[in-house]
Parts: structure tokens; sequence; C-alpha cells
């Protein structure tokens, strides 16, 4: 949702040149759609009619520009009947008095707010009227689905007046004292809520310290196997040793090559598991923003040992280039302090917040928001002194603005629970009862959704590091052969001894789940065949 008012004056930019060409004068209001239809540019003149830039050609409206596709967006009114008709009625909205057909007096008419999508009148923003003393400031009156403008007065239905009123009762017996009980309730409330989010948090840290933990644990297992692996190729070779002493140098040093070959690898697969990991929570943007202006707590080194930063050193912008260009910039953000538990267990209670907005902003419901509740790019989610309907919760919902919301409507920690105990202080003993049971109902409802939340979270990256480690196995697996026979599920023959792994054998053993065993059987050493040998039966596609 936008404000009119807002529109007006904002740069049009054309996407293909990304040129600025024209700004928009005022808003085309089409009161028979209760829609907006387009911007004015440029008033008509003696030799031409106006400009206008119809809503349907707009690709986005930014905060500071509205983006059309090109300058070929613009159009003459003359061209467009609609909007053309709508010119030569010549109807002004601002300043017009609304009246209801009853004749009730709802006030000057200063803005609109409107559906940047579809252009869509929601409501209107006016001042002074039948409301004038419930409310400080301008007052939110909704949009009827039809608005009849004359030259002074426009004209609306009377239940508009009814939707209005909904509210003014509530907002001024809000000004009474609140009874002990309710006072009681809202504090017992309060800290029922602080405990269960204590409690939540403590298991977020948990689960996140495990999970950690696990992970290095996988780490030096990896290492450990790839040491054993190298010192028993070493024990083998040397057993095979030949009495000459210029062929045992030369099985000596192609024994030390392969044991540092295997020692690398298992290196490379632990270092890429780790930086899959990190980069599935933490984004390379984020690293990067978090390490800038940090003091190293340890020197960082790239595989091939060009040194990155030196411990006690400051991360400047070039080393963090660097970094990322060796493919080291998750352990420059270790280096740097950055903490994956922690970081795991910030995006888990954000879930959690996220999770608990999203159960109550139903609450938000009937009551008339106090300030204006915007997303991060201008777009309007609730006016002020807007009520709360099913479209209005539904669009906090699309732009994640629940929390944002529930604080417009005075329903935010202890003050907010305070605030709606306040809220009905005109019921019941019975309905007050009713109403803790149900905030104990919903509250035991968050708990339970929140745990389940914390374990998809551990599942999905247990599944994470697992498929990185499997694209890892098979990108080293292409290309090279086989040394046992692979079968599908129906014993026929997928790769032969001595074949070449490609795409479509990965394929297949995926579908007949043999992929294990076919990973399993690659064959790692360096083969000493002839050239011919090693060619395959065809040509590349890409080969000159």
């Amino acid at each position: 949702m936008r404000k009119g008012r807002e529109i007006l004056g904002k740069t049009i930019v054309a996407y293909d040149t990304g040129t600025k060409f024209d700004r928009v004068a005022d808003l085309i209001f089409d009161q028979e759609t209760n829609q907006v239809v387009g911007f004015l540019l440029d008033e008509a003149t003696w030799f031409r009619s106006a400009r206008v830039l119809p809503l349907q050609n707009v690709k986005a409206i930014g905060p500071d520009a509205v983006i059309v596709s090109s300058e070929k967006s613009v159009s003459h009114a003359s061209a467009i009947p609609v909007i053309n008709k709508i010119l030569k009625r010549n109807n002004i909205l601002k300043g017009t008095r609304i009246l209801t057909v009853n004749g009730q007096d709802l006030g000057t008419m200063v803005d609109l707010y409107f559906d940047e999508q579809s252009g869509l009148v929601e409501g209107y923003e006016v001042s002074g009227g039948l409301f004038a003393d419930a409310y400080s400031g301008r007052s939110f009156v909704p949009a009827p689905t039809t608005l009849h403008i004359g030259e002074d007065v426009a004209f609306v239905p009377a239940y508009t007046a009814a939707l209005m009123e909904e509210q003014v009762g509530g907002i001024k017996g809000a000004a009474i004292a609140a009874s002990d009980k309710v006072q009681e309730t809202a504090q017992s409330t309060g800290g029922k809520l602080q405990e269960i989010g204590k409690a939540t948090g403590e298991k977020v840290q948990s689960a996140a310290e495990v999970t950690g933990e696990k992970f290095q644990e996988l780490r030096e297992v990896a290492t450990v196997k790839a040491q054993d692996a190298a010192a028993a190729t070493s024990g083998k070779l040397q057993e095979l040793q030949i009495t000459a002493s210029e062929k045992a140098q030369i099985a000596a040093q192609k024994a030390q090559a392969a044991a540092a070959a295997g020692s690398q690898k298992a290196q490379a697969m632990a270092r890429n598991t780790s930086t899959s990991l990190t980069n599935s929570v933490i984004s390379p943007e984020e690293q990067r923003a978090f390490v800038v202006g940090k003091v190293a707590q340890q020197t960082v080194t790239a595989p091939d040992g060009t040194t990155v930063v030196f411990e006690g050193e400051r991360i400047t912008y070039d080393r963090v280039a660097i970094a990322q260009g060796l493919g080291v910039l998750d352990v420059l953000y270790r280096a740097a302090g950055g903490r994956l538990s922690e970081q795991i267990s910030e995006k888990l209670s954000d879930r959690l917040n996220s999770a608990v907005a999203s159960l109550g902003v139903e609450e938000a419901l009937g009551k008339r928001v106090q300030g204006f509740v915007r997303t991060d790019t201008g777009i309007i989610i609730a006016a002020s002194g807007q009520i709360v309907t099913e479209s209005v919760v539904a669009r906090a919902k699309t732009y994640h603005q629940e929390q944002a919301l529930l604080h417009a409507v005075g329903l935010s920690a202890d003050t907010a629970v305070k605030g709606q105990a306040q809220q009905f202080l005109g019921t019941t003993g019975d309905r007050l009862k009713l109403t803790t049971q149900s905030t104990g109902e919903q509250l035991q409802s968050s708990a339970q959704t929140v745990w389940a939340q914390v374990k998809t979270t551990a599942t999905e990256l247990k599944e994470l590091s697992t498929h990185a480690i499997t694209e890892k196995r098979i990108k080293s697996a292409l290309g090279r052969p086989v040394t046992r026979v692979i079968l599908d599920q129906n014993d026929a023959v997928i790769l032969n001894v001595g074949e070449l792994i490609t795409h479509q054998a990965i394929d297949a053993a995926r579908e007949s789940d043999v992929l294990d065993l076919l990973l399993g059987s690659v064959y790692t050493e360096t083969p000493k065949l002839s050239l011919q040998d090693l060619r395959a039966p065809e040509a590349g596609k890409a080969a000159l």
C-alpha cells in the first residue's frame, strides 16, 4: 500500500537506459472503479494533450523513484480513453469534504492510500469531522466501493461512519485505570512468556553447541583416517622396496608424494565441508561485513601457502577480497571472532520471534493502528488510524511485518499484554477468565511450534552437510574408471570394470540406489597407461 502524497514529485527512471526523464505531478483517480489508474506528468496545453503514465506500465515504485521499462511507457492522455475521460472531468480530491449520504461529516480529505499493484484505494486520510475529538491529528476513513465526487463534497455510504466508530469507545475507555486483578493477570502472563523464552533459548543454544561438536568430531575422524591410510600406503611401499638404492629412493619419494596427496585430499574435503556449513548459516555478504575492521586472532593461510592476514593484524577490505578469492573467507570469519553456534542460535531466535508474532498477529484484527507500519522499501502495511482488517493482516504476513503490526496496535511484550487487558476492562469476569485460558493455550501451542522448528532446522543443517560431501565426491569421481562392475536393480550393467564414470552413470546409479557403491569403487591411483588408452572412444564436442 502506498500513500498518494509520497508519490508526488518522485523521479521516473527508464530501466533500459537507466536515465531519469520525468517526475510525477499528480495521481489519476477513477471514482467509478475506486482505483488509481495512473500518474499525471504534464498538464494539457493548447497544442497537445496531457502526458500520463498508466499504472500498468509501472515496473516498481521505490523509496526514491518510479521504475518503468522505457520512456515509451509514457503516453498522451488522448491515446487512452479511460484516462482522458477522467482528466476532462477534472475532479480534485485534496480539500474535498467527505459526507455520508445521511449527512454525517467525516472530515476534509487530505490524502489517499492505494495498492501499488492493482491501484485499488483502501482508504482516505482526513482531518476534522465527526470523530475529531476521539483522535489527535488525522483519521483514517475506509474506502467504500464507490465514491461520488462533486465540486465541493464527496459522498460515501452511511456504513462508512459505522466502520470508523468501531474503536472510538475502546480508545476513550483505555484511559480508565486497570484493576488489581487485571494487572496481576497481565504480570503473570508476562512472567510465563519470559520463562518460555528463556527455556527455549537454552534449548536452542544447547542444540547449536551439540551440532558444532558433531561437525568438529567428523572433521577430526576424517583427518585421522586419512593419516592412517597414508601410513598404510607408506608401509606397503616399504615392504616392496627394491634392493637397488636408486629404485629404493624413487619408491620412497612416491610414498611420500602419495601420503602428502592423501593428506591434502582429506584436508580439502574437511575444509570444503566446513566452508559449505558456514555459508549455509552465514551468507558470504554477512561474513564480509563482520570481519572488516576487526583484529585477526590468529594467522590465516590459504591452501597454496599464501598468508592472508597475520595474527594481531587489522582486517581490511583488500584482505577480505584476497581471502574470498582464495576460498578461505570462512576461515577469516572464524579468525575474526565469528562463532557458528552463536549465529545458529541467533537465527533460530529470529525464527522463534517470527513464529510467535505470526501466531499472535490475528489478535490485531479490529484494533486501530497507532502509527504507520512500513517495510524497508517504503511500502505501507497499515496507516495511522486504520482499523486492522483481514487484508492488512495478510499484507503483514506477506512482507514479514507481523511484529511491527502488533507493536503498532500496542501488543508488544509485557506492555502489550497489559494494553490488551485494558481493552477488555468493560467485559465481565467470565470473559476475562476465558481470555486467560485462551492465552495459556496459545502459549503452549507456540512453545510446541518453536521446538518443532528447532528440530527441523537441525535436520536441515545435517542434510545440507551430507549433500555437500556427496556432491564433492561426485565431482572427484567424474572421468575416473571404476574397479568393479556396477549393476542396477535388474542386474543390468551400468558400468564395467575400467569404464569411465559419466554424468549418465551417476544418474543411473542414483536412480538404482547404488550411488554409494559407485563412489566407493572409484580408481584413484595414477594409471600407467598410454595416451591412446586414456582417450575416450570419440572426440570431445568442444575440441578443436
